[in-house]
């Protein structure tokens, strides 16, 4: 009985690995037995939760003029892997379908299956989405995911995607099969050209490969440095105007009754403030990209990021207030551009309430009197207008609008602890780059101090309050920061560790910042009684013209206090060979101010 009942599950399972491994172009072309053998393992990516052993995307176009796109994932993960690796939500688009193809938890020791996971459909805003969960393992795992979507694009063969990822990635391969008579245009960054292949069915096979790709670095301080690759079978900024005017376009919907209600008040700018906050809060339409938009936009939530902003626009207008739709796009647009709506990453509003200033609004930020939304400093931004493409360069500021300061207040005690508060103001630009979405709160916060390496902070004690232009955020602290030899204390300077402006060492001239700036690091630490300061450490200041370094350290004696500050300005963007050159000698500078310290003796 106990072997015909092993003989039936045996049977079973084999049914059911065969319907998980459904024949198609992205899962027949993967030899997992070569992954196992020549990936590297997770020892190669210390702090990494997971590494995409590979990735694989193939684009085709099917009879009927809609886009096919097979897609393929393997990633190996061990416990602690970011949910949005474990769980997949695959939009379904009208007229389109999904079809998962494989999906299941690999061994990595022996490249052998362990469990199918099996998909699901769900509802998100009356349309269907494709759910696919893999549970988190104790021991290290492989994530097999494979699957097609059919997406209708009325002859469109087009797409934007990032080649760095938030995880590193080993093997990375992107197809593109173009119809015969047709040419596809593309762009990249990072990415090496393609190779260009004929097929037996006439069609031509665009290929990209690249291997051994680093994680992208979320906080850059240079211009997009994060590798991309951009196609399609139209160019330019005519063909891109069109999609703009089709995209702002929607049938929008009449004012739902808890929005309309706002209409009716006699101060139209608090009636604006109002609609402003309703739309943030409303929820959001699950499992589509932000950038989806519905030709019918419905009266009510969900709603995508986009559409809530389209639908924004048209309330402020209603209100009395001015509103104009801009559009900003992860690459500058040019005659040789590819066309495709990846390239459009987020919707601006220019709006005026009635009697104000015109400000510029970022679904998210509230309403505020500050000029631009943190990510939005130099940016360009295209509307449509008269038939054309209306372009419009925002301004990147000086460097003291791009200001972080970093102000310690301790009190030192014979044992070598350090405590009290930490305070830091992060305005405009660096508010963008160290805070997620570039918004203060609880869970960002938290994450901007880990980054800074900052010791000892308690993340539930966080104090977060608004400033002109950032946030002010206080925190108590306490860390042991000094080195004890009989009498004496050698105290060493209160750590941050800046990782953007030190990527900037490694970079080679000629790139461009994202902004000007100013990095101000002070502090002030009052030591115990009975002790005096032997020496201070010397200082240096270096002026390069556009980019300057301050340093001070002083001791007050009869408070028992010492106060140290130094201060980077770089008041430029462009940075040519002379400016990199002056910014590597202030850089090095920054470091040894790390490496100060200050010995303090008992009398």
């Amino acid at each position: 009985m106990k072997k015909r009942a092993f003989v039936l599950l045996l049977i079973y399972m084999t049914i059911i690995s065969g319907f998980f491994l459904l024949p198609g172009k992205s899962f027949s072309s993967v030899n997992m037995a070569r992954l196992t053998q020549e990936a590297p393992g997770l020892h190669n990516y210390p702090g990494s939760d997971g590494v995409i052993w590979y990735r694989e995307v193939n684009y085709s176009l099917t009879a009927d003029g809609r886009m096919e796109k097979d897609s393929t994932w393997i990633i190996l993960a061990k416990k602690g892997l970011d949910e949005k690796w474990r769980n997949w939500e695959i939009p379904v688009y009208p007229e389109g379908s999904v079809e998962v193809l494989h999906s299941s938890l690999y061994d990595p020791g022996t490249s052998t299956m362990m469990t199918p996971v099996l998909a699901e459909t769900a509802e998100s805003g009356n349309m269907e989405i494709v759910q696919i969960r893999f549970p988190e393992l104790q021991d290290e795992y492989l994530i097999y995911l494979s699957y097609r979507e059919i997406i209708p694009k009325d002859c469109r063969l087009d797409d934007f995607l990032w080649m760095a990822l938030d995880l590193p990635l080993w093997e990375n391969r992107i197809n593109v099969n173009v119809p015969q008579g047709s040419e596809l245009f593309y762009s990249s960054q990072g990415v090496d050209p393609p190779v260009i292949e004929k097929q037996v069915d006439a069609t031509k096979r665009y290929g990209w490969s690249s291997f051994n790709l680093s994680p992208r670095n979320r906080s850059s301080l240079a211009v997009n440095p994060r590798s991309f690759l951009a196609f399609s079978l139209r160019r330019g900024e005519t063909a891109f105007a069109r999609d703009i005017q089709v995209l702002s376009s929607p049938s929008i919907p009449p004012l739902p009754a808890s929005v309309a209600k706002f209409n009716h008040e006699a101060n139209k700018t608090s009636a604006g403030s109002k609609m402003i906050g309703f739309i943030e809060e409303a929820s959001l339409l699950r499992g589509f990209p932000a950038s989806y938009v519905r030709r019918n936009i419905p009266e009510n939530p969900p709603w995508s990021v986009f559409e809530k902003v389209i639908l924004l626009s048209d309330w402020l207008s209603r209100a009395g207030w001015n509103s104009r739709l801009y559009w900003s796009t992860t690459q500058p647009l040019t005659e040789e551009t590819p066309d495709t709506g990846g390239l459009v990453s987020m919707p601006i509003l220019e709006i005026t309430p009635p009697g104000g200033s015109s400000v510029f609004y970022q679904l998210g930020q509230g309403f505020s009197n500050s000029d631009l939304p943190p990510q939005m400093w130099g940016r360009t931004v295209y509307g449509y207008q008269d038939g054309a493409l209306l372009k419009r360069q925002l301004p990147k500021g000086e460097a003291s609008d791009h200001r972080l300061n970093i102000n310690w207040i301790l009190d030192l005690t014979e044992d070598g602890t350090l405590s009290g508060n930490l305070e830091i103001l992060v305005r405009n630009g660096w508010k963008a780059m160290l805070l997620e979405d570039g918004r203060a709160f609880d869970e960002s916060v938290s994450g901007m101090l880990y980054s800074l390496k900052i010791p000892g902070f308690d993340p539930d004690k966080i104090k977060i309050s608004p400033i002109k232009y950032g946030s002010r955020i206080t925190v108590p602290v306490m860390f042991n920061s000094a080195i004890i030899s009989g009498n004496n204390l050698l105290l060493n300077f209160p750590p941050v560790l800046l990782d953007p402006l030190l990527d900037l060492g490694k970079m080679e001239p000629g790139y461009e910042l994202k902004f000007p700036f100013v990095v101000d690091h002070s502090f002030e630490i009052s030591f115990p009684d009975g002790y005096e300061t032997v020496a201070l450490p010397a200082t240096s200041d270096r002026d390069f013209g556009v980019i300057r370094l301050n340093e001070d350290i002083s001791i007050n004696k009869k408070k028992r206090r010492i106060s140290g500050n130094i201060k980077l300005l770089v008041n430029t963007d462009g940075i040519d060979t002379s400016i990199h050159r002056a910014l590597i000698e202030s850089l090095r500078e920054w470091l040894m101010w790390m490496d100060k310290t200050v010995p303090l003796h008992k009398k």
